[in-house]
């Protein structure tokens, strides 16, 4: 039993067969997760990855054995409804929104070469399934003749991606209380049927289903225009899911780790309206105003979501806002003072990637 952490994969499994091991197992010391495994072709033992679980299991029975059959086994996905660890973080250096969306990429078992399945992570999983996602709506979107063509169409189904999605919740960090920051997921995970079925995009000024309010000061309004191409009336509900939020900022070199959102107090929402009736085939614009009092932490990111929870049985919509509440020049990105001691870090829940 080998711990993943210590050697690359090659060197755990060389070091294993010039033992004189018949295999190798590998296993995850920290969670049901799966990993896979680059080998090359000097290495004649055979190895596996097992989670966690089945790794201690085996570490500490007394005379453990492994029974390889001919049958496949499923196994529920660990990570499953939590962000990737090592997924991309915005917004861009100009304050814009990115990322925009989140789709699957963690551990997808996929298609492999040689007509063979295998586990994948990261943008080689999560791109192509946005993919197929968007070419299902565009295709929708035809179909039910809304009288869109061109790069209008492709507009339509892409914002109507964004609106339509879940929110994620942080259930590592705040217990699944706040969601992901908007800066890590967009709007949230795509939901394709909704975004198909849906027939309202509800937009900033812009033309874009998220809200970049770049440097702002302690008031600021803008709004959304909700735009039904459906044929009946649509009610939505004014929502503000998880409240305001702001980058948490590690005190300590200690407390270094992911980041995440936390309430960003002395903040809050307004709409003008707490619920709104869009016509078929017409539009309703919704004011909304930050408000943000003199005791608020300054310096840092003023975010979150706006829902329009929808009062019959179509899709919700999400749009989600992001700004920052100070000087953007005056941001900390590469050094960070913990006492007398000068750390060299990079604040990731602060620099543009």
């Amino acid at each position: 039993m080998i711990n993943p952490l210590k050697l690359p994969f090659r060197d755990m499994q060389n070091n294993a067969q010039k033992a004189g091991a018949v295999a190798a197992v590998v296993y995850h010391p920290y969670q049901d997760s799966y990993m896979h495994m680059a080998s090359d072709s000097t290495l004649k033992i055979p190895a596996l990855f097992i989670g966690k679980t089945d790794g201690e299991a085996l570490l500490h029975a007394k005379n453990p054995t492994i029974e390889f059959g001919h049958r496949v086994a499923a196994t529920p996905n660990p990570n499953a409804e939590k962000m990737s660890d090592y997924t991309s973080w915005g917004p861009t250096p100009s304050l814009d929104f990115a990322p925009e969306v989140t789709a699957p990429g963690g551990n997808i078992y996929s298609t492999a070469n040689n007509n063979g399945y295998q586990n994948m992570s990261g943008t080689s999983m999560a791109a192509p399934h946005t993919t197929g996602a968007a070419a299902l709506v565009v295709q929708a979107s035809k179909d039910k003749k809304l009288g869109l063509s061109g790069k209008d169409l492709v507009r339509y189904a892409k914002n109507s991606l964004i609106n339509t999605t879940k929110i994620m919740y942080d259930k590592e960090k705040t217990n699944g209380k706040l969601p992901y920051s908007p800066r890590r997921q967009g709007s949230g995970l795509i939901q394709v049927e909704d975004a198909i079925k849906n027939n309202v995009l509800a937009l900033a000024n812009d033309g874009q289903a998220t809200v970049s309010l770049k440097e702002i000061g302690q008031n600021t309004t803008f709004d959304i225009t909700l735009n039904n191409y459906g044929d009946k009336a649509e009610t939505y509900e004014l929502q503000n899911p998880g409240g305001v939020l702001t980058s948490y900022v590690p005190k300590s070199i200690i407390d270094i780790g992911m980041s995440y959102d936390k309430i960003l107090k002395g903040a809050n929402l307004k709409f003008n309206e707490k619920e709104v009736t869009v016509p078929a085939k017409g539009s309703k614009k919704v004011t909304v105003t930050l408000n943000i009092d003199d005791n608020a932490e300054k310096e840092n990111y003023a975010e979150g979501y706006i829902k329009f929870k929808n009062k019959g049985e179509d899709p919700s919509l999400v749009v989600p806002f992001m700004s920052y509440y100070g000087s953007w020049s005056k941001e900390k990105i590469v050094v960070q003072w913990f006492g007398k001691r000068k750390v060299t870090i990079m604040l990731s829940h602060h620099m543009p990637q």
